[in-house]
């Protein structure tokens, strides 16, 4: 099976690079089940934090599964092993990071930030704006996405708590392009507007 790869550079030696690899997910293998283990051990804290309420196996479960048969996830390999997944999706108003999800012992070595470039590069290329949703209270995570560029825009609440829709600072501008049919689709997710999008803390 072939693989696409994107360049990872460690932020410690700007001389030294690495390869991270990254593959469709598969139907009738592991792929699945591996995903959502991940899933759950990279997110289970901040999802009950954020809920006040302890994990629901049913209702995670249901929610990945709808995540990776709408949004066929791509794995992260990296040192020969899977380390992650992430999925990008292409809608009428832009482009959406669906999914990124790295595994607890993976993280901390950039992999994570690689991936953020890779779908800015996407998204610069697409001339769409790139957005994304995170839990307001997951802190961690809203502040990865600031230092890379991502702003909070609308929110909305979840049954795990307000959520934050989050564009990339740099694609914004892709959005006053956007045709009457892009445009009904972005009020469908930002229904006040582009110049008029609340935030409430």
């Amino acid at each position: 099976m072939g693989h696409d790869s994107m360049k990872l550079m460690f932020a410690d030696s700007a001389a030294e690079q690495a390869t991270l690899l990254c593959r469709p997910a598969v139907d009738g293998t592991g792929d699945y089940e591996w995903g959502y283990q991940l899933y759950k051990r990279a997110d289970q804290e901040s999802i009950e934090f954020a809920s006040s309420k302890p994990w629901s196996e049913p209702d995670q479960r249901s929610y990945y599964t709808q995540q990776f048969k709408e949004c066929r996830p791509q794995i992260l390999i990296w040192n020969g092993r899977d380390v992650g997944f992430f999925s990008l999706e292409e809608m009428p108003h832009g482009l959406k990071l669906r999914q990124l999800h790295i595994d607890p012992d993976a993280q901390g070595q950039g992999i994570g930030a690689a991936v953020l470039a890779h779908c800015l590069e996407q998204a610069h290329h697409l001339k769409k704006a790139l957005e994304l949703h995170v839990l307001v209270l997951n802190l961690r995570g809203k502040a990865f996405y600031e230092r890379h560029g991502y702003e909070m825009n609308v929110m909305s609440m979840t049954n795990v708590g307000w959520s934050a829709v989050m564009r990339h600072k740099d694609t914004v501008q892709y959005l006053a392009s956007l045709d009457d049919d892009a445009q009904k689709a972005l009020k469908a997710v930002s229904p006040f507007g582009m110049d008029d999008i609340p935030i409430m803390y």
